[in-house]
């Protein structure tokens, strides 16, 4: 029932313009933000554990905003994806040294690990 929900709420998403779906998740990644006050104090303790207590307040404040932002534009681009055809991939992505790509593939030999 709830990825069946999830799948018409992205569907409704998708007959909006990219710009009001990108709102929607930065007002999604504010909400976060306002309401995950553990997390805002994780990543405080690990940002003054990682650079030393050297932030001020206002850096680590900025930090932990981008963060949820990031994350909530990750979700949108994953959602984004799952409705391009294989030609509008192809029109996104540069190969670069293609030649080389296809004697390791010819080879056998995995590109990723």
């Amino acid at each position: 029932m709830g990825y069946n929900f999830l799948l018409v709420i992205e569907h409704i998403l998708m007959l909006v313009p990219h710009k009001a779906r990108k709102a929607f998740f930065t007002f999604l990644a504010f909400i976060g933000y306002k309401s995950a006050k553990k997390y805002r104090r994780i990543v405080r303790q690990n940002l003054n554990y990682a650079f030393d207590n050297s932030m001020s307040d206002e850096e680590i404040d900025t930090i932990t905003r981008y963060s949820f932002k990031n994350l909530l534009y990750n979700f949108l681009h994953l959602m984004e994806m799952r409705h391009l055809s294989k030609e509008e991939i192809a029109k996104r992505i540069t190969v670069i040294n293609k030649k080389e790509i296809e004697r390791i593939h010819k080879e056998g030999v995995p590109l990723f690990m």
